[in-house]
């Protein structure tokens, strides 16, 4: 029994925006319009804005303890973020020094210094 034709059929589809050779060929031949520049770059570059006059205006309409509150919470996420880069360069200067300095030992040294110890 034949599938009806108005039935459509889901194929799974990894990327619907990626190129193939098909769609550049006819690209190519004028068969095929070129895919309009994506708007990724507007869409970041408006967030982006959007953070940069929020952050201007965070000061406007505030009384003087809601400033005083405002700037303990950029010093604590300051210092925080100083204390998680302290802690890496520790973390990292630790590791590097974990077993000191290493020498060669051959067996006649091993003999003079393995058994004195």
């Amino acid at each position: 029994m034949a599938a009806p034709m108005d039935q459509r059929i889901n194929v799974p589809i990894d990327d619907p925006n990626a190129d193939n050779r098909m769609e550049r060929y006819l690209e190519s031949k004028g068969n095929n319009p070129e895919k309009p520049p994506s708007p990724t770059p507007l869409i970041e570059e408006a967030i982006l804005e959007g953070r940069r006059l929020a952050h201007e205006n965070r000061l406007e309409g505030k009384d003087l303890d809601e400033l005083d509150a405002l700037e303990d919470e950029e010093d604590d996420a300051f210092l925080e973020q100083y204390k998680k880069q302290r802690m890496a360069r520790v973390i990292v200067y630790n590791e590097e020094g974990k077993h000191g300095t290493v020498y060669p030992l051959s067996k006649p040294d091993y003999q003079k210094r393995g058994h004195r110890c």
